[in-house]
């Protein structure tokens, strides 16, 4: 796993509107959110105070694994809907999560989710398989690059786009090691 403080400069340099760093920010201690400069003064006192909490995951792969896949749905929802913007900023902060493993093979799946289609349907139908869920149960079946070209594509023909866009990735390879973690839960 890299060092959080790493994964945090990534999801600066990554976004610009500065959206999607919050997903890490739970895999943080409160004395690391203070060091980052991430907090404002305002939420200092209040969580030093007492008056909110601040709630911290701890940092391993099991728990990142149950944030991305905790978040598919949502993701989800705003591709079938064609929420441009929301789709976008949801690969991102699947890019930002997937960085977190400090994997090489993984680092592959990062970079390539910037390449965005589709409303991110060919990743998000690939994060499904890589943890053993159906994407299929999540997708409406309208694809298209633009609200205005929108066409229904049969299952089989969403799975061959999948499968082209699985070549991009070592994906056996990302599989396997993501299954491994998920045993050690």
């Amino acid at each position: 796993m890299r060092n959080i403080l790493e994964v945090l400069e990534f999801t600066k340099n990554e976004d610009c509107f500065g959206l999607t760093g919050w997903g890490v920010l739970n895999f943080m201690t409160f004395e690391e959110a203070k060091k980052a400069n991430i907090l404002t003064d305002e939420a200092i006192k209040k969580i030093e105070n007492g008056q909110e909490k601040w709630e911290s995951i701890p940092y391993t792969p099991q728990n990142v694994l149950n944030r991305i896949k905790s978040y598919l749905e949502f993701a989800w929802d705003k591709a079938n809907d064609c929420r441009g913007i929301s789709a976008w900023r949801s690969i991102q902060h699947f890019r930002n999560w997937f960085y977190m493993f400090g994997d090489k093979d993984i680092d592959i799946l990062v970079k390539e989710l910037e390449n965005y289609e589709y409303y991110g349907k060919p990743w998000l139908a690939i994060i499904c398989e890589l943890l053993d869920i159906d994407w299929v149960k999540y997708d409406t079946g309208v694809w298209g690059n633009d609200e205005d070209e929108m066409i229904y594509l049969e299952v089989e023909e969403r799975k061959f786009i999948i499968e082209d866009y699985k070549k991009r990735i070592p994906f056996n390879s990302i599989k396997n090691k993501i299954q491994k973690w998920l045993k050690e839960e």
